[in-house]
């Protein structure tokens, strides 16, 4: 699960992932964006019922993804042909359509063209979300939809098969209650996690329940650019956040890891900074659900800002 969680932090250090750093993400005409506003939502609050998903449609919506995302950073159709089908070969035989977005989300093959390497597939749903722009978002929202089957607050009937049922199963999370992501982003970025804000993060963003294992993606991001800062995110999840896909690692070398990965645009408060020297520390709250419920503390979230590094 190590290199799962790194593949995400990667997909912020690489050229065709620069990232322009803003208080907040703003549309085309300079707006700041929401979940409210989003194409996303549009997409997704429609599909909520989790409806089924052919393997037509899942193969279609992967390979579109791969194949705009291969157009956007100069690459020839044949690359994004390549990589599909290597994806498509390394999937489990047999598997549902929520295993097979699970194989495509941890898989380590990358576009590559003539020696040219860019990332991952699951960097390139990372892109589409932050971005949110169509028609690529169209089709990340429909792996999400095929993808969610892992959520840990999925309750009996609520996914396509089951998802994980809360009801009959222990909590996936750490005894210790929290989860943590480490990266490293330019200082300018650290001003928006201000603490007591509450915001919401636009892509999937993966997490880890093993502490050394953040940390060596954190000085990893650090190691490829030293302007940038270290940051530890530490996730408080004793509300047992319903939006989170609980990954566990199959493989001989991922076997006892977890990868708890929030579904786009979750909702987080900042409740503290530490600065350790050599990293700073931001300790956030995720909430139990992301929906708006008036009288509450999400009320307002469909309007909270988004963040554009995490």
């Amino acid at each position: 699960m190590a290199n799962l969680l790194q593949r995400l932090t990667d997909s912020q250090m690489t050229a065709p992932y620069t990232i322009v750093v803003r208080r907040n993400l703003e549309d085309g005409e300079g707006e700041a964006r929401s979940f409210l506003s989003s194409e996303f939502r549009k997409l997704w609050v429609p599909r909520e019922s989790c409806r089924e998903i052919s393997e037509e449609e899942y193969d279609e919506a992967v390979k579109t993804v791969i194949r705009l995302h291969a157009d956007s950073v100069g690459m020839p159709v044949a690359a994004a042909e390549r990589l599909f089908h290597l994806m498509k070969m390394t999937r489990t035989p047999g598997g549902s359509i929520a295993l097979k977005a699970k194989d495509d989300w941890t898989s380590q093959h990358r576009l590559e063209d003539g020696g040219h390497e860019d990332v991952e597939f699951c960097s390139m749903i990372a892109r589409a979300h932050r971005d949110d722009k169509k028609p690529l978002i169209t089709h990340a929202v429909t792996f999400m939809i095929a993808f969610r089957e892992e959520l840990v607050g999925s309750l009996p009937g609520t996914s396509p098969a089951g998802g994980y049922r809360v009801s009959i199963q222990p909590s996936p999370f750490p005894q210790s209650q929290k989860t943590v992501r480490g990266t490293a982003m330019p200082v300018e970025a650290l001003d928006f996690f201000e603490n007591g804000k509450c915001y919401r993060c636009p892509m999937p963003l993966a997490s880890s329940s093993i502490r050394s294992i953040a940390m060596t993606f954190m000085q990893n991001s650090y190691d490829r650019d030293m302007k940038l800062q270290r940051v530890l995110f530490e996730i408080d999840v004793s509300q047992e956040p319903m939006h989170v896909n609980f990954v566990e690692g199959s493989d001989p070398g991922t076997q006892g890891e977890s990868e708890f990965t929030f579904m786009p645009y979750s909702c987080f408060k900042i409740a503290a900074q530490i600065n350790h020297g050599s990293y700073l520390l931001i300790m956030l709250v995720a909430f139990r659900d992301n929906k708006s419920v008036p009288g509450t503390e999400t009320a307002d979230s469909e309007q909270w800002p988004l963040s554009t590094w995490h």
